[in-house]
């Protein structure tokens, strides 16, 4: 179901009322960029600390385009028999067969072909799942009902080519994108709004080129006042601090209540008990229109509430990107992360980390890719898919929508493939891609690799020039079989491939007094030092990474 703006409170209505009967929630989010230089692409040798900051950093400055949801329920045809809401608890034993997935053009269920039925054991087939995908554009809007936001993000041109070539619609992004306030901007905005009502702001000076305008307008509300036959008058404004003035001036006096209209201020005399009723009224309105003002942040509140199994496929860049956008600035640290992450899903499943992870999966399906393991899973339970979620019965891959279609669909996959043990195994374990360790442990503690044939290598002194230190390793030092993997443009990897710790140590103290320019030194570091005491992640990427 794709949504939009346009459609959005009746895809809301649905998922709201569906999400409770779901068995799991498989989820894919599309981004405007997943890096910002060389120095935040993934490196084989960044530890989990880094390759969080990473993620952080482009989580930061990137903006989500597309989230995809898709609920998958299981329909039972026995009545008798009770399945749980969380599918990674084991099925009841049934004979029974599990179907091929052939769609059915005019319902969109998947019909039994008798040549390809498989019995299996210990599996539920007595019923279907009934999946409902959800397709959600999203846009950072400047007014958002009583709310206006400037919101400065970036677009990484080959993601913008990506995301062109699977047929995105940039014009329906930015026009009918759904709008969205984050958790923490909704309550510090409506502050705002509550203080205002309430007269609380904080006075603002009164500039030079402004004291005629002010003196004439309290003139007016000076005549205005003594003049019993007057019950409103009206101040022209030209901007938004003209129009505070007149607010700041009129709130000190009583008996006067002022509003503003049409790009003016409207002052009225009101008692006692019709300005309070009057603010009451606002703060009612204020509270009404921050809730309206949630848009798309009301789909991961349900999310929240519902507390259903979360599944994704390579999901760590996609749970960063869903904090920094709906919840709020990103932590320092992965342990912080981790906590906050894990009180807001508390069980979460990562499909690629599954499927790398799972002798008897990685056995029959050689690549953990989304369409690789797709494309192979030809039988199944019974599926159905309903009538307005009828788009994905034809493939349209790296849209939000199918993709989290695709992911639930094998993580069912995986659950039929493997025990229960091993299914728990996998619970809040997230897969890093191009990383050992190959997952971050929600719940637990990871395991930092000590790499102790890798040192880092900085310039004390301006840009270090890779091809020189190239150069300067296999000439000075006599060491050709080096990998040189920069981290800023003052520092670098340096990984020994055929050296001991001994070795790395009495490498780094011929170094240390070696000069790769006339004025600069090197200064070198074993990985478990830097790594213990990594410097703060800058704002400006031409500057430092780590």
């Amino acid at each position: 179901m794709e949504v939009t703006k346009t459609n959005f409170d009746q895809a809301l209505s649905i998922l709201s009322k569906d999400i409770k009967n779901a068995s799991c929630i498989s989820f894919d989010i599309e981004m405007t960029g997943i890096w910002d230089s060389e120095y935040t692409k993934l490196n084989i040798l960044d530890n989990l600390e880094m390759r969080y900051l990473k993620a952080k950093a482009v989580a930061e400055k990137f903006q989500i385009a597309q989230f995809g949801i898709c609920l998958f329920e299981w329909v039972n045809s026995d009545k008798t028999t009770e399945i749980s809401d969380d599918i990674s608890n084991s099925f009841s034993s049934q004979n029974g067969y599990l179907i091929s997935q052939n769609h059915n053009q005019n319902n969109g269920k998947h019909n039994a072909n008798p040549k390809k039925r498989l019995k299996i054991e210990n599996t539920v087939t007595n019923g279907y799942y009934n999946a409902k995908p959800f397709n959600f554009y999203i846009f950072p809007k400047f007014k958002n009902g009583i709310f206006k936001q400037e919101k400065v993000f970036s677009m990484l041109n080959s993601g913008i080519e990506f995301l062109a070539e699977n047929n995105f619609d940039f014009n329906k992004w930015i026009y009918q994108g759904i709008p969205y306030v984050a958790f923490n901007d909704i309550e510090s905005l409506k502050n705002i709004k509550i203080k205002s009502a309430n007269r609380c702001n904080k006075k603002i000076p009164i500039p030079e080129d402004k004291t005629m305008f002010v003196n004439n307008f309290k003139e007016k509300i000076d005549l205005f006042i003594k003049n019993p036959t007057e019950n409103e008058i009206t101040i022209l404004t030209s901007n938004n601090y003209e129009r505070r003035l007149v607010h700041q001036e009129t709130n000190g006096i009583d008996g006067l209540y002022s509003m503003s209209q049409r790009g003016d201020i409207i002052i009225k005399k009101l008692s006692k008990e019709e300005i309070d009723q009057k603010i009451e009224s606002q703060l009612t309105e204020i509270n009404e229109s921050s809730e309206r003002s949630k848009g798309f942040t009301k789909v991961i509140e349900l999310l929240i509430n519902a507390k259903k199994t979360i599944i994704g496929h390579n999901c760590l860049l996609d749970l960063v990107f869903i904090y920094s956008h709906f919840f709020g600035k990103l932590p320092n640290t992965l342990s912080e992360f981790k906590m906050l992450i894990h009180a807001i899903f508390p069980r979460i499943y990562d499909t690629k980390h599954i499927f790398e992870q799972s002798p008897e999966l990685k056995l029959s399906y050689p690549s953990s890719t989304l369409k690789a393991i797709s494309e192979t899973v030809t039988i199944f339970y019974n599926l159905e898919i309903g009538s307005m979620f009828s788009k994905y019965i034809t493939s349209s891959l790296h849209e939000a929508g199918y993709d989290a279609y695709l992911t639930g669909l094998v993580y069912l996959k995986a659950n039929i493939d493997s025990d229960l043990a091993s299914r728990l195994v996998f619970l809040n374990k997230i897969y890093v891609f191009k990383s050992d360790p190959e997952f971050i442990s929600i719940t637990e503690s990871d395991v930092e690799p000590t790499r102790p044939n890798v040192i880092i290598c900085s310039s004390t002194k301006g840009r270090l020039d890779l091809e020189k230190l190239d150069n300067f390793m296999d000439n000075e030092m006599g060491i050709p079989e080096v990998d040189l993997y920069p981290i800023s443009e003052t520092s670098c990897f340096i990984h020994l491939q055929k050296f001991e710790k001994h070795h790395t140590l009495e490498l780094m103290s011929k170094i240390i007094n070696k000069k790769i320019y006339k004025d600069s030194l090197w200064k070198v570091e074993t990985y478990t030092d830097f790594c213990s005491n990594l410097p703060p992640l800058y704002n400006d990427r031409n500057v430092v990474l780590f």
